[in-house]
């Protein structure tokens, strides 16, 4: 989240844990919902999906759904109407 505050993006800024960047988006989505950043997380569910379009096949974007399911609060349906 801090490397979005210089940068206005985090592509570039991989975590200590350095997931795949369609979770590193749901992860940035809800950050952004928990700490009220609109335009941070207008552009995690833009990012999420544009890589869900290229990625809907694969195991990434399977847990990546898992993600949305688990950590994203259910009144937010951003990520889950895409």
């Amino acid at each position: 989240m801090l490397c979005y505050f210089y940068k206005f993006d985090y592509d570039d800024c991989a975590g200590p844990d350095d997931v795949e960047p369609i979770i590193r988006d749901v992860r940035m989505f809800a950050i952004a919902d928990k700490y009220f950043i609109a335009p941070l997380k207008t552009l995690a569910a833009e990012k999420f999906a544009k890589r869900a379009e290229l990625e809907w096949n694969t195991d990434h974007f399977a847990n990546a759904i898992a993600e949305v399911c688990t950590i994203v609060p259910e009144h937010e349906d951003a990520l889950r109407v895409q």
